[in-house]
């Protein structure tokens, strides 16, 4: 699932309007719109921050965790999970996740998919 897809299904779950989330978020509507209709399809962290915890009132990992699973590099024999230092290894291939960032994330997807 791309980034604007779940913020779309995350603010929907929240019955929110594109607008709340944009005046949350201290962003433009216009940026919030496109973001979410795939325009932007790789926007930069910290409007996904803003949008995650300002504006949805989420952690921003609940926005990357499922983009952070469908990562290249991110193979893995079919009957284990990955390891947490394979999650932060392909997290580091994110420059824009700082590592207090990263290790929440790991253990979001260690929680969701172990």
């Amino acid at each position: 699932m791309s980034f604007g897809r779940r913020i779309k299904a995350i603010r929907k779950a929240n019955d929110l309007t594109q607008e709340e989330v944009a005046r949350r978020a201290g962003m433009s509507l216009k940026g919030v719109s496109d973001i979410e209709r795939g325009v932007i399809p790789d926007p930069h962290l910290s409007s996904l921050t803003k949008i995650a915890t300002r504006g949805l009132g989420v952690d921003v990992s609940e926005i990357l965790s499922e983009q952070v699973v469908e990562m290249k590099g991110f193979a893995r024999p079919q009957d284990r999970g990955p390891t947490r230092e394979e999650i932060l290894k392909a997290l580091g291939k994110i420059p824009e996740l700082d590592e207090e960032t990263s290790e929440r994330v790991a253990d979001v997807l260690i929680e969701t998919f172990s």
